[in-house]
């Protein structure tokens, strides 16, 4: 039995011009989704349950004043990696714009949150804050919005 859930993408294009079908990403949540939300993404080949030990009521990372999401990476065999999905073959490259773009959808469009208290992470996982916060300092894209597929958020 899986304690976390899937966030199905569809048909997800990558950075390198590939396509996965079917894409899908696994997350888990804590708290209430009226509370600030912070997004703790998980590292290469981490699981969500590797994340957790900072989560708790007696925690920084307390379900009691936050609403906490835990994405898992392409590839960390929760969500859409090489060793749970029989197609393609061989699996595609998957950079850190992929991992930030599908967080988002899952963050923006299953979750419904707009706004961000935080994000932080280990490892990959930490690479997540730092991409999004270099490519919105570089003004490539608009506030939260790696994908470029909302225009209106552009800047």
């Amino acid at each position: 039995m899986t304690d976390f859930k899937v966030f199905n993408l569809g048909d997800f294009g990558l950075q390198s011009g590939a396509t996965l079908r079917n894409a899908f990403i696994a997350y888990k949540t804590h708290g209430d989704p009226s509370s600030p939300a912070v997004v703790y993404p998980t590292w290469y080949s981490g699981l969500i349950s590797d994340n957790e030990w900072l989560v708790g009521e007696d925690k920084t990372l307390s379900p009691k004043n936050y609403f906490i999401i835990i994405p898992a990476l392409f590839g960390n065999s929760q969500s859409m990696s090489p060793s749970n999905t029989p197609e393609p073959r061989p699996f595609p490259s998957i950079t850190m714009l992929d991992n930030v773009t599908a967080q988002y959808r899952l963050v923006t469009e299953e979750l419904g949150v707009t706004h961000l208290k935080a994000v932080l992470g280990w490892s990959m996982g930490e690479l997540f804050p730092n991409h999004l916060a270099m490519v919105s300092i570089a003004g490539r894209y608009g506030p939260w919005d790696p994908s470029g597929k909302y225009p209106d958020r552009q800047k």
